[in-house]
């Protein structure tokens, strides 16, 4: 059945649109101010906000390998909830996304429901860092990006022979920066929260040399190089300088880097463990700045799920990793609400920013056109709530959110003019 939003607020930042008007939704079409309406469902859409389906250009939905933490199904249906209708799968699954049949498989998964699955894979054989993965026959197989994520790419000529493939074959090589000769497994940042737990620091060198390192090789080379999950203000600055000379250049924050710091971490909280780690305040508003500058081009969750027993472990035992599918676009919300974020900085942060990133403007990030995939999410951004384990919609329950207060709410989310969610 069609869906009628009556009186809503439609913004599409691509299509250059934003108005308050009727919209009907119903197969792969999207009317705005129909003439003419025939067995919908009505929705009231006054103080709401209808925008493209968020785009996350950084989830693992752990699937082949690792389905007690989450599965392709499971991770959908958290991303749905979360009103993000395409997503960027990561590698590093078992076995590793490193061959062709595995990128299908991926996508003959997401076929099932209908949802906008793209994949990363492997830059490395295996994930191992010792040979690039067979990068021309991964790009003819439809894959958008190649990583290791999770890993670095440590060994310089192993990464100047992975940016060469990828300009060949017109891909984008996302980067985990961490130099592991500097970082050694360490669990949280270097400062206050390691200093007050007793635990080995990360510093962000760790972060900000490697990136330092491969904005240099990518510059000579000339491809496109995106760094993943940016979490500390000296990266930013370095980013800051390579796009004003190489503007193939991007980045990405995740949700939680922009909301919490290393004070937030009260004790052993695995919920609030992740690599790279909570930095301190002064990173935190650095990143929103650099989001205010458009220096950051996405916002992208890391969504890295992990069974309860996992995260019970020790802080320094415990894995790395937090969920964020769910939550990505009410923080984004609450920074409007509290910070002061202009609303449609924080949709193109999740629409056009991401689609762009990939080379898929055409497509995604926007829900007007005709290529576009016709995918919406309906959003209440005054709405006010404690963000607990019923918000979450996946296998796992390790979110950093956990008891805070958050504003926004997913309403609707539609794939291709379909409502598949409601809340």
């Amino acid at each position: 059945m069609a869906s009628l939003i009556k009186k809503v607020r439609i913004i599409d930042i691509h299509a250059g649109i934003d108005v308050v008007d009727d919209v009907i939704l119903d197969n792969d079409t999207i009317d705005i101010a129909p003439t003419k309406v025939h067995n919908a469902k009505v929705i009231d859409g006054r103080g709401k906000v209808l925008a493209p389906g968020l785009v996350d250009l950084h989830v693992h939905f752990r699937e082949p390998g690792f389905i007690h933490k989450e599965e392709i199904a499971s991770g959908i249906n958290a991303a749905l909830s979360g009103g993000v209708t395409s997503a960027l799968v990561m590698p590093n699954t078992f076995p590793a996304l490193d061959q062709p049949k595995h990128v299908q498989f991926q996508k003959n998964r997401a076929k099932r429901f209908g949802f906008d699955l793209m994949v990363a894979a492997c830059a490395s054989r295996g994930l191992l860092g010792a040979l690039p993965s067979d990068i021309e026959n991964l790009a003819r197989a439809g894959v958008k990006a190649v990583t290791d994520d999770g890993r670095p790419i440590q060994d310089e000529a192993l990464m100047e022979t992975i940016l060469r493939l990828c300009r060949r074959h017109n891909l984008v090589c996302m980067q985990h920066a961490e130099d592991l000769l500097i970082s050694k497994g360490a669990s949280l940042n270097f400062g206050r929260a390691s200093s007050k737990l007793g635990l080995k620091g990360q510093d962000k060198s760790a972060e900000y040399g490697m990136v330092k390192r491969d904005l240099a090789l990518a510059e000579k080379i000339g491809s496109r190089y995106h760094v993943l999950h940016v979490s500390c203000e000296e990266s930013l600055k370095l980013i800051t300088t390579a796009k004003r000379a190489y503007p193939m250049v991007t980045c990405e924050v995740s949700p939680h880097h922009l909301l919490l710091s290393e004070r937030d971490i009260c004790g052993p909280q695995t919920f609030k463990k992740m690599n790279p780690p909570l930095r301190s305040p002064e990173d935190v508003q650095a990143l929103r700045e650099g989001l205010l500058r458009g220096t950051i081009d996405a916002i992208a969750s890391d969504h890295a799920p992990h069974s309860l027993k996992e995260k019970q472990k020790k802080f320094d035992e415990a894995p790395f990793g937090v969920v964020g599918v769910e939550s990505a676009i009410l923080v984004l919300l609450t920074l409007v609400k509290k910070h002061g974020l202009p609303l449609k900085t924080a949709l193109a942060a999740m629409t056009t920013g991401p689609a762009r990133v990939l080379g898929e403007s055409h497509r995604i990030g926007t829900m007007m056109g005709a290529y576009a995939l016709k995918n919406a999410v309906l959003l209440d951004p005054e709405h006010q709530s404690i963000f607990s384990h019923r918000n979450l919609h996946g296998r796992s329950p390790n979110s950093p959110f956990i008891g805070m207060e958050l504003f926004g709410k997913v309403v609707a989310t539609f794939l291709r003019g379909n409502l598949v969610y409601r809340a």
